[in-house]
């Protein structure tokens, strides 16, 4: 007697099972057949005391196999492959029956239980085969080969999405230097743009130094005293250096400069004189202790 049950079992792995059950009864290693659908979907048939084992034969409700066993070139069975198990007969009739005399009954239930084996394998590829109904005036043939071609278009799409991602994949390769063009091309400007400086004018003798200003520039109407301030700096331990440009007016006023140690004078204590009539005079200064002290010279005038 054979029971209903399936000719086959199919197993995705999981990267540790080595032991795989078959729920049908075979009566000799040749009636099972082990196959390996690997990530690529390519098909391996495996060859048994190679790569698995069958623990018994010719149980009714089946057996297991050891898969891979020592020596076989794969690997434990991984979540992306399947393992298939499948009861395969050659399809014939080897039992003979005489014409006369009484039927040997333990015959007739094996020829029976063999169909029904064959059956049981034909229904499971029926199962898996493309079915057209009895009514229909499509032509299997044809619908296989239209499914081909379309499978062959697919393909087809496949491949010019995966071209497309390639070239977008350069695009974006592109794309990044140019990025990192345009960043270089800003550090240049940004280089560049240190010849344009920023000025600020000066309303009162106090030159409250800055950050971002190098050039402090007054035009005095009266007589101012002028001194310097660093509690606006944000950054210390550096040398400062700033430009005054005082322009007098056309009547002068008497201008005193900060606190400096003076370049390019007879006594570096005594400050350049700045207190000709409408004359501007270009003066920098130079801290080396954060402000404490300056030094100071007077570039020109015009």
């Amino acid at each position: 007697m054979i029971s209903d049950v399936a000719p086959y079992n199919n197993y995705i792995g999981n990267s540790s099972t080595t032991q795989f059950d078959f729920d049908f009864y075979i009566e000799s290693a040749s009636q099972l057949q082990v196959v390996l659908t690997k990530t690529d979907g390519t098909l391996v048939t495996l060859t048994k005391d190679t790569d698995y084992s069958i623990y018994e034969v010719g149980n009714k409700n089946g057996s297991y196999i050891t898969y891979p066993i020592v020596g076989s070139t794969h690997s434990t069975l991984s979540s992306e492959e399947v393992l298939s198990l499948m009861l395969t007969l050659p399809f014939e009739q080897k039992t003979e029956y005489s014409t006369s005399g009484e039927l040997h009954l333990p015959s007739v239930e094996y020829s029976l239980d063999y169909l029904t084996r064959i059956t049981q394998i034909l229904g499971r590829q029926l199962q898996r085969s493309l079915k057209v109904s009895e009514g229909s005036n499509v032509n299997p043939q044809e619908m296989v080969t239209n499914i081909n071609v379309v499978f062959d278009d697919l393909d087809e799409r496949i491949d010019d999405v995966e071209d497309n991602i390639d070239d977008i994949e350069d695009d974006i390769e592109d794309i990044q230097d140019d990025i990192e063009d345009i960043e270089d091309d800003i550090e240049a400007l940004q280089t560049a743009s240190n010849i344009y400086q920023k000025k600020k004018t000066l309303t009162t003798g106090t030159i409250a130094l800055e950050d971002d200003t190098i050039i402090y520039y007054a035009e005095p109407e009266e007589n101012t005293t002028y001194s310097i301030s660093t509690s606006s700096l944000t950054q210390t331990g550096k040398i400062i250096t700033f430009e005054l440009v005082i322009k007098q007016p056309s009547t002068a006023v008497t201008i005193t400069l900060p606190s400096a140690s003076w370049i390019g004078t007879e006594d570096s204590e005594t400050p350049p004189a700045v207190n000709t009539a409408s004359k501007t005079y270009m003066l920098v200064f130079r801290s080396f202790d954060n402000g404490s002290t300056w030094v100071g010279n007077l570039q020109g005038s015009f």
